[in-house]
């Protein structure tokens, strides 16, 4: 039986009453001090420790999945701020569960590129994605094919990262050795892609996944092709994944590519460690990713996961 007033409160009151909050407080946040920063913290701290008191999650059978990550180099213990220094990433799947089709989600990433070696130069990306996930439990596979728009170029990636910095006193600033060059103007593209993925248990609480993705794109956005093998281990609200690629990636837009950024020679090996553990109806985690984008960088990822069901990202 669903918990109608547990449900409204989780996904509609606390959710509103802080994006209200970050939106009036953070209006001004490209090229305009923010202000105010610890008000945003102790608003986001009540509001997740007032959402973990709501109700069970056996009581709540929820028809969607909010998904919120944060990509930064200082949670892989990396702090030269050179390469994929920061993302935040936010999708929302509804689980439509009608014959085949189990998913359906849409996605944004607002990712920052900074030039290593020294160099002025960084890119910022914004990706703006839909996908739909079929799956055919007869044969073990899950079939996620996505498409979307890109925007890159000088999208305030520069003065959000100095104003983070200034509020935290760590890290280099624009007045200091900071990337502050965007080689060139803003530019639109889209891109499409595909995600093919076959589970197939290991035991009670283990299992294999291979893995092949592909991904297109136009004018900017990154190509690329590479196939995976995951392990995983599920137990009692515990999730541990651990992965193994070879990708090989390309751009139409030589700015992704700087050094530092994505790698345009391949194949690059890459390894992905994952755990998250799932609380009442809620899942928090972290991510270690090493060689990103081909990159030689190591990066790292926070998520929130409200709602039921595994991760939306794929890739």
């Amino acid at each position: 039986m669903i918990d109608i007033q547990g449900y409204f409160h989780a996904q509609v009151c606390y959710p509103f009453i802080l994006s209200i909050a970050l939106l009036r407080q953070g209006r001004h946040l490209v090229g305009v001090p923010v202000g105010r920063p610890k008000t945003i913290i102790c608003l986001t701290v009540l509001s997740i420790l007032a959402l973990c008191g709501r109700a069970d999650a056996e009581e709540i059978d929820y028809p969607a999945t909010l998904e919120l990550a944060w990509w930064n180099d200082l949670f892989a213990a990396t702090l030269d701020d050179d390469g994929f220094t920061a993302d935040v990433e936010a999708l929302l799947g509804l689980h439509v569960d009608r014959g085949a089709l189990r998913t359906v989600a849409i996605g944004a990433r607002y990712r920052w590129i900074t030039e290593s070696n020294g160099g002025r130069r960084r890119w910022d990306l914004i990706e703006l994605t839909s996908a739909a996930t079929f799956e055919f439990p007869s044969i073990a596979l899950a079939v996620t094919p996505r498409a979307g728009s890109v925007l890159a170029g000088n999208l305030g990636g520069a003065r959000l990262q100095d104003l983070g910095h200034r509020i935290i006193m760590a890290g280099r600033t624009l007045d200091d050795t900071l990337q502050d060059t965007y080689p060139a103007s803003r530019r639109v593209g889209a891109i499409a892609g595909l995600n093919v993925r076959a589970t197939f248990p290991l035991g009670r609480h283990t299992a294999i996944s291979p893995a092949l993705d592909g991904q297109v794109a136009y004018r900017t956005g990154v190509r690329w092709f590479y196939p995976e093998v995951a392990v995983s281990y599920r137990d009692a609200g515990f999730d541990a994944r651990t992965a193994l690629s070879a990708t090989w990636y390309d751009s139409p837009d030589a700015q992704l590519t700087i050094p530092g950024g994505y790698a345009s020679a391949g194949p690059c090996i890459g390894a992905r460690l994952s755990m998250s553990y799932q609380f009442r109806w809620f899942t928090l985690g972290y991510e270690l990713r090493l060689n990103e984008g081909g990159s030689t960088e190591r990066t790292a990822i926070l998520f929130y996961r409200l709602g039921r069901g595994l991760s939306l990202r794929t890739h």
